[in-house]
């Protein structure tokens, strides 16, 4: 009852409306919201996700995500017995479609915290809570408060349609390096933990060189703002 389930269908033209009003109404008990946003990106959706809420945490988590049994009520424990804790996430570890590319191996980077795998959003802290830099919440399993939220003035531009391209922002990104610079606290807790869909059309070449243009247009949009 202490939580709320917003869904945001950004543009879809598919059956997300029709599916979302279908758990609305097989799962009465829980407080499930559907609103549709014709603006395209994911900084529009998040932003009329957070328009809509009525609490005090945000969560954000991407559509090809599934959680932890225990992911919201460690989320809560965290947020409410440590007022200190700005920002919280935990393990995005991979669910394969098929087994991954050897060369995939390269592409993991060992840092003091642990590992991680920005290419396709994965990451493995271990198995101990500790406090981590900001940059390293990421929008698929993003927590943050919302006084903070509002101070930090939210996300920036991300993932929008081919033809708006240059007007790529450095999204989540944006907001972790907004808290890092004002000094807000990041946790990670083994129990927040999630896997991340990684489809077949990921593990490939082409992606990854993709995936390496569109970053490159973040990281300029984050160099201007400098």
């Amino acid at each position: 009852k202490r939580f709320e389930i917003i869904i945001v269908d950004n543009g879809s033209t598919d059956l997300t409306k029709q599916i979302s009003e279908d758990f609305i109404q097989h799962f009465p008990g829980f407080k499930i919201r559907y609103f549709y946003e014709a603006i395209p990106g994911l900084l529009s959706g998040r932003h009329r996700g957070v328009q809509e809420a009525k609490g005090e945490i945000y969560t954000f988590i991407d559509d090809d995500v599934e959680v932890s049994d225990n992911w919201l009520d460690t989320i809560l424990n965290i947020m409410e017995t440590d007022q200190k804790v700005d920002l919280l996430t935990g393990p995005c570890l991979p669910k394969y479609e098929i087994d991954p590319p050897e060369w995939l191996n390269s592409f993991w980077i060992k840092n003091e915290y642990g590992l991680h795998c920005g290419w396709l959003s994965l990451l493995d802290f271990g198995d101990e809570e500790k406090e981590i830099d900001p940059i390293f919440v990421w929008g698929l399993n993003f927590t943050i408060r919302k006084s903070v939220f509002e101070r930090l003035k939210g996300f920036h531009p991300d993932i929008i349609p081919p033809k708006l391209q240059m007007f790529q922002g450095d999204g989540e990104t944006g907001l972790s390096l907004k808290a890092k610079e004002s000094g807000y606290k990041a946790w990670y807790h083994p129990q927040v933990k999630l896997k991340h869909l990684v489809p077949e059309s990921r593990l490939s070449m082409d992606y990854f060189k993709q995936r390496a243009y569109s970053q490159g247009i973040s990281n300029s949009y984050t160099d201007i703002r400098k």
